[in-house]
């Protein structure tokens, strides 16, 4: 987020795929997660991981991630809840459409709608395309518009000058 070019829009809200955006009440303008910056800057994790009391949001290398959330979703199976699965790792619900890994995975047992992420994000600008066609099409017609008005009403404004 760029906040000091930033209109408050609200724009950017629906096209976050995590709902991690949100317009704040206080400047109106659009904030999210840093990660806590200012701590992993020195040497700390972020708050959230920190101060989670039942540690499952984790925080370190992708890698490392990766291999302790296999584990556990194998511990899982072996338990019998063979619906546990990792979303956002490459071949996992969450990685489709191009996007190979989010950095950032989950442990679900459900389908990905029903903890309010998307089926298969899409970064932003696979969405750019699309709109901006839409867009300018909207544009062409009304530009389309406005000039057959303009034809229509030129002839008849000319042969009101030749009958006075």
């Amino acid at each position: 987020m760029q906040q000091d070019i930033c209109n408050g829009c609200g724009y950017c809200v629906p096209a976050c795929p995590f709902g991690v955006v949100d317009l704040s009440p206080v400047d109106g303008k659009a904030h999210k997660c840093t990660l806590c910056y200012d701590r992993l800057k020195g040497g700390l994790e972020p708050a959230c991981s920190k101060s989670c009391p039942t540690d499952s949001i984790q925080f370190g290398e992708l890698g490392d991630l990766q291999q302790r959330a296999t584990r556990r979703v194998d511990d899982l199976h072996a338990l019998g809840v063979g619906s546990a699965y990792l979303y956002g790792t490459p071949g996992a619900p969450g990685a489709t459409g191009g996007l190979g890994h989010l950095n950032a995975f989950f442990l679900l047992t459900d389908r990905p709608e029903r903890y309010n992420l998307p089926a298969a994000p899409t970064r932003p600008s696979n969405r750019v395309a699309p709109a901006l066609a839409a867009g300018l099409t909207a544009v062409a017609g009304l530009a389309l518009a406005a000039f057959a008005l303009f034809a229509a009403e030129a002839p008849r404004t000319s042969a009101r000058r030749r009958i006075r």
